[in-house]
């Protein structure tokens, strides 16, 4: 335990009387807090182009209150609110790519110390194409009737004109593999 006081010295030599004064305040507890330690038990779990991380708190808060946790990626960090939530989802990844995810708790002292991993996306799933079915460079249109007239716009929507009934599936064309 560390006591701290305060000596108080005139420097009026016109004063009378003792120059210096000496006087203890009452004991005051600090604490000081530090950044957190890292996060526990870090999981990634791939499925297709996404995956998801989990986490525990860390085992030492700093002596300060968590209150937020950086998580990212190879490209972004994020924020995410330490109210309870242990876990992210990184969404529209590369598929068949490795990545490197790094957690670090955060409390009013700053970035506490780094838990990282790395993990890989599944491959992307390749549907084979039958060889009966009519497939252009493109896309191919399904139809339930002839009486309609579609307007191609320039991203790739469709437009139905005049009268008929019709469901239109627009599909992109997907290759085997040989």
């Amino acid at each position: 335990m560390t006591y701290y006081y305060v000596v108080v010295t005139n420097t009026n030599n016109n004063v009378n009387g003792e120059r210096t004064a000496t006087a203890t305040s009452r004991a005051v507890q600090v604490s000081v807090i530090t950044t957190p330690d890292a996060p526990q038990n870090l999981i990634a779990i791939a499925d297709g182009n996404t995956v998801t991380l989990s986490w525990e708190a860390p085992e030492d808060n700093g002596g300060g209150e968590i209150i937020g946790y950086q998580v990212s990626d190879n490209i972004v960090t994020l924020w995410i609110d330490a109210n309870g939530n242990y876990e992210h989802t990184f969404e529209r990844l590369g598929f068949d790519r490795e990545y490197t995810f790094k957690v670090r708790a955060v409390n009013f002292a700053g970035a506490g110390e780094v838990a990282g991993l790395s993990a890989t996306t599944d491959e992307e799933e390749v549907v084979d194409v039958d060889e009966d079915e009519d497939y252009n460079d493109g896309y191919y249109m399904e139809d339930d009737s002839d009486d309609n007239l579609l307007l191609w716009l320039g991203l790739g929507t469709l437009a139905p004109l005049g009268t008929g009934t019709g469901i239109y599936f627009w599909r992109r064309k997907k290759r085997g593999i040989n």
